[in-house]
């Protein structure tokens, strides 16, 4: 189970209150939503560990409405050592940890990849373990992103070719997982 800062679903099986889903919806946007029995009808705490240590806090607050929105900070070391605990905000007994741990991972550009083809076409190669595929979206200012393709991973890898960059000075990438 991976969470990739830029998308995709993982689900998380605590062992007796809840069942935690962690669904990814957008860039680095994730909701946490409570299924099965929800015994803490007030306002929950949401933590994030790893190692079993505690990383950070969530949400020390939060309603206890069965959903929660999370965007997963890019200052996360990547691991596959995380869980979230999930705990009454007034009743420190009544909590749940996942038991299943999963993991945080980066898309990764490689840098050695990057390369100007003759024809003026740019080629790169990267990684988004976890995920079967990747949307590549350009940018010539940072502000306004065009999505040029989605490519599917093999083993985690994949290369893509961006065919319309043939006249471009200068072009920024990111990957994003549908």
């Amino acid at each position: 189970m991976t969470l990739i800062a830029t998308a995709y679903v993982v689900w998380l099986l605590p062992d007796s209150l809840l069942r935690l889903f962690v669904w990814v919806f957008t860039h680095s946007v994730y909701r946490l939503r409570v299924e099965g029995r929800d015994n803490i009808p007030e306002n929950v705490i949401l933590e994030l560990y790893k190692a079993g240590a505690l990383a950070r806090t969530i949400s020390s607050n939060a309603p206890s409405t069965g959903a929660f929105q999370w965007q997963v900070p890019l200052d996360l070391s990547p691991g596959n050592d995380y869980s979230i605990r999930i705990s009454s905000a007034t009743n420190a007994s009544l909590y749940d940890v996942s038991d299943a741990n999963f993991n945080i991972d980066v898309p990764t550009i490689d840098a050695r990849s990057l390369v100007r083809l003759p024809d003026g076409r740019f080629s790169f190669a990267f990684t988004a373990f976890g995920a079967s595929q990747v949307t590549v979206s350009a940018s010539t200012n940072l502000v306004f992103w065009q999505d040029l393709g989605i490519v599917p991973l093999s083993n985690g890898s994949a290369s893509f070719t961006d065919n319309t960059s043939t006249n471009l000075l200068s072009r920024f990438y990111r990957l994003r997982l549908p």
